[in-house]
């Protein structure tokens, strides 16, 4: 007869998702320990369906990026601090007509 290892893991859960561990194990007549075997087993099991998959780039994605490429050389770029000030204060200046429109 083999004997197994076994360790213990303590983990915390939001009460309502341990009441709906206890609700599923009663129902099924199981074990919170089983339950969560389960559940982990399934996880790792789908693990390479969770993952981004590589694909092999259209021929118009790869036109876009050269010429997108070509742009960032060229200098023609916008950084993301810049596009972010500018959509924020275009928002502050529609924030501010609304406003003026209300109180005339």
């Amino acid at each position: 007869m083999t004997s197994r290892t076994v360790k213990s893991v303590t983990i915390s859960l939001p009460t309502e998702m341990l009441e709906e561990l206890d609700r599923v194990r009663t129902r099924e007549h199981r074990s919170r320990s089983g339950l969560l075997r389960e559940a982990f087993r399934r996880y790792v099991a789908g693990e390479s369906t969770r993952r981004i998959p590589i694909v092999d780039p259209e021929p118009d994605e790869l036109d876009a990026l050269e010429r997108g490429r070509a742009q960032t050389a060229r200098g023609e770029y916008v950084l993301l601090k810049d596009l972010l000030d500018d959509v924020d204060a275009d928002g502050r200046a529609r924030r501010r007509e609304k406003s003026q429109k209300v109180t005339e």
